[in-house]
């Protein structure tokens, strides 16, 4: 057998094995279902329209806890409310306006400044 009828014989043998694959019934993943349509939510019957009141987000909380400080000149970091925070970032609508070694001011959207320390003054520090 010269080289072309090899390379006849190879070519006849890989169309033959083209075919049986593609007479194969193979098993492929079903398709994933639809998402579901993004509907709003109905309006409540019982508010009024009229009370801004309703629209309103909910109100930051009141609490404040200072967790802890890692202490660092450069990029000084608290915890406050579970979160790790530093000079700049928002926590629950008030920005952290400092971080010290004893405490962290945080500014309220009306401007009001709330003081935690981690220590209370005076007391004495382990």
């Amino acid at each position: 057998m010269d080289d072309l009828q090899k390379r006849r014989a190879s070519l006849e043998a890989g169309a033959d094995i083209q075919d049986a694959v593609a007479g194969l019934n193979v098993m492929k993943e079903p398709p994933a279902p639809a998402p579901e349509p993004v509907v709003a939510p109905e309006a409540d019957p019982a508010a009024d329209p009229a009370d801004p009141a309703a629209d309103a987000p909910a109100p930051a909380p009141s609490v404040f806890r200072l967790q802890g400080i890692a202490w660092h000149p450069a990029a000084p970091l608290a915890i406050v409310n579970k979160r790790t925070v530093g000079v700049g970032d928002t926590v629950d609508g008030r920005r952290v306006e400092s971080v010290t070694r004893e405490g962290v001011v945080l500014v309220g959207p009306d401007g009001d400044r709330l003081e935690l320390r981690l220590y209370e003054p005076g007391s004495q520090q382990p």
